[in-house]
């Protein structure tokens, strides 16, 4: 269920230090209805998502603290497509496809350091800036240059700490897609290139990725599924939105999200004194949901 919502100058202001202001509350009612169910368990709709959804758009992999020293590497699995995320002597950070350009066998598993990557089939070895290094028996040949040789390139770009690829070399910049739904705007204030990872925590769901991201977008739930933990911390009616065309910014007031509801180290430093309660919640197309809070 979609409403696209707009003033009267197609555009809405948003100051994210207020939050009195809904524009859900004000929104036309539209129908109810549901998508058809094909759409969460058809084989070829998912191929079309990940062809034109994952293949083409900025996905969030990381935060850059993963890859703190040269060597530091980490791996994902973006569909069928594995990826690994190092970083070079240069200190650059930079994602390859994982797979030997030999015979396609994964090179990386995990996380941690190394010097090089080494194919467990046939011993080929890469270096940290995915150029081939040695393939044996292959010295000889008159027509194979390793030199020439490399891990596939995905495009990498960091915002605020936080590592993005995308499989399109066409695809436009970061920022740009970060632009179009307000990201710096509205998280400005967090500065969370200055925040370090704490912890990653894994979890495999089987289910399609709509349904994931649905259900991060759902507050109905909140008060019901999780009132043994956060749940009477983040009430329902402390949410106020902006909606817009694709996407939406919640700013939900409440107290703190820590374990137990008491805060462990108080509130970010330099966070304005405006957001000291509660926090934000916002959708980042196409499978990433953003919860920053004011404390821990």
């Amino acid at each position: 269920m979609v409403a696209n919502i707009k003033d009267d100058n197609d555009n809405i202001s948003y100051d994210p230090l207020k939050f009195g202001y809904s524009v859900v509350n004000e929104a036309p009612e539209v129908n109810e209805n549901h998508r058809r169910g094909e759409v969460y368990y058809s084989d070829e709709i998912l191929d079309r998502e990940m062809e034109q959804i994952f293949m083409k758009e900025w996905l969030l992999v990381g935060r850059a603290e993963e890859c703190e020293k040269p060597g530091d590497y980490f791996t994902q699995r973006i569909g069928d497509e594995p990826i690994v995320v190092v970083k070079e002597k240069s200190g650059n950070i930079q994602a390859f496809a994982n797979v030997c350009r030999h015979r396609g066998v994964q090179v990386a598993w995990e996380s941690g350091n190394t010097k090089y990557f080494s194919c467990p089939y046939h011993g080929w070895v890469y270096d940290t800036s995915g150029h081939l290094v040695d393939a044996q028996y292959l010295e000889k040949s008159k027509t194979f240059k390793k030199e020439n040789c490399r891990l596939p390139i995905i495009r990498t770009e960091l915002w605020e700490g936080f590592v993005f690829i995308n499989f399109d070399p066409d695809a436009r910049p970061l920022m740009e897609s970060l632009e179009k739904w307000d990201f710096p705007r509205v998280y400005g204030p967090y500065q969370m290139g200055r925040l370090r990872l704490a912890n990653k925590f894994t979890m495999n769901i089987g289910c399609n990725w709509k349904f994931l991201n649905e259900n991060l977008t759902d507050i109905y739930h909140i008060a019901v599924l999780h009132s043994d933990t956060f749940g009477p911390y983040q009430p329902l009616d402390g949410y106020r939105y902006e909606v817009f065309d694709g996407g939406y910014h919640g700013r939900f007031i409440g107290g703190t999200l820590a374990p137990g509801g008491k805060s462990l180290f108080g509130p970010i430093p330099w966070l304005p004194k405006e957001l000291h309660s509660g926090g934000f919640s916002s959708h980042l197309p196409p499978n990433t949901a953003w919860f920053p809070r004011f404390d821990y």
